[in-house]
């Protein structure tokens, strides 16, 4: 009896410490695309040179006859509540991060994660990496 139990919590803790994004596929036409060059969309210049050393590293053009827009946003979430009790979400995590992949406006594919401490690099690019393969983008 204790072995299934015991079984049970450790595969629960396995499956309970990988990296966990939300992501949301608008538009199923984008899957399978070659990505040579994005517009970038963000009002954070701090994102934005983040942004762009990521694209960078990986050859992706930023141009602005590009067919794909890149949106990128982060958050810091406020830390200035007393009661634990209707801020707790707030203490977990210090920020999230999203990437969504446009044509023309219109959404094709979302993805962010919440994020402790600060927004680092490393995090931008597990983002990207999600895209490509969830979109099996060349």
């Amino acid at each position: 009896m204790r072995t299934p139990l015991l079984l049970i919590l450790v595969l629960l803790l396995i499956s309970g410490c990988g990296k966990k994004y939300t992501s949301h596929l608008y538009d199923d036409t984008v899957r399978g695309s070659r990505v040579d060059a994005v517009r970038l969309s963000t009002a954070d210049a701090n994102l934005s040179r983040l942004v762009k050393a990521m694209l960078q590293k990986r050859d992706i053009a930023i141009s602005d006859r590009a067919l794909l827009t890149l949106q990128a946003e982060a958050t810091t979430y406020s830390h200035h509540c007393n009661n634990p009790l209707t801020c707790s979400y707030d203490a977990t995590y210090d920020g999230f991060v999203k990437l969504t992949l446009m044509r023309q406006m219109h959404p094709l594919y979302m993805v962010q994660s919440d994020y402790h401490g600060r927004l680092t690099p490393k995090l931008l690019e597990s983002l990207w990496e999600q895209m490509t393969e969830e979109l099996e983008l060349r």
